[in-house]
């Protein structure tokens, strides 16, 4: 499986599926920990990344979404590399892109290990840092 979180990484053509979520309002309420509905993630290919997550934390800009991030978008820029931990090696993946209406910026890091589990960090210019617990897989198979 090593090889094939790699290879989809490398080929920029991946979907991240969200099963929990990480904010300071999770922390204090946990019923925002874990993500029951179906649906929420990120699907990149190399033409456009499509983003739909829950957000749960503080938005210092009211006028844009306050319960979702999402990202439907053309442009965006996406580097990726291998990282060595201890007995494992990691990639991380580093995407910017805007906000479907195209008020904010978004940068999103990934965390992924070898068997495909990742984390990704989404920070953004109005909101809060949040991170989400999840695993990539390729486009066009079922959420396991």
């Amino acid at each position: 499986m090593a090889q094939d979180a790699w290879e989809l990484v490398e080929s920029q053509r991946f979907r991240f599926i969200a099963y929990r979520i990480n904010s300071s309002l999770s922390q204090t309420d946990p019923r925002f920990a874990t993500l029951n509905e179906a649906g929420y993630g990120l699907e990149i290919t190399k033409k456009w990344v499509q983003c739909k997550l829950p957000f749960v934390g503080k938005v210092y800009r009211s006028s844009l979404n306050e319960q979702h991030i999402e990202i439907f978008e053309g442009q965006y820029t996406y580097e990726y590399k291998k990282v060595k931990r201890r007995k494992a090696t990691d990639t991380v993946v580093k995407m910017s892109a805007r906000s479907s209406d195209g008020s904010d910026k978004f940068d999103m890091t990934f965390v992924i290990d070898e068997n495909g589990n990742a984390n990704l960090t989404v920070r953004s210019n109005y909101r809060e840092t949040v991170t989400y617990y999840g695993k990539i897989l390729p486009v066009g198979l079922p959420e396991k």
